[in-house]
């Protein structure tokens, strides 16, 4: 058994929860735009527990603009409570 490669399960999974959380649909309202077409991550997931991403067809190079997405949705709703209070 590698266990390198199983010690990289759990990051893995943890990425994947991080950023279904960051872009599923339930947690934005804004319908996804073209760079979601050329991004799987950025689209919206299909699936159990909210969505699954598309994990044959992820590239490395989709993770940064991904996580970039998310963090703005999550800046954006934090800044939105912050003018509710």
């Amino acid at each position: 058994m590698n266990h390198s490669r199983v010690g990289l399960a759990p990051a893995f999974a943890g990425v994947a929860c991080t950023i279904a959380a960051m872009t599923s649909p339930a947690a934005s309202a804004t319908p996804p735009d073209k760079s979601a077409v050329s991004n799987p991550l950025l689209a919206p997931w299909t699936g159990p527990f909210g969505g699954v991403p598309p994990f044959d067809v992820v590239r490395v190079e989709h993770f940064e603009p991904a996580l970039e997405a998310g963090m703005a949705e999550q800046l954006a709703a934090i800044e939105r409570n912050r003018k509710n209070l």
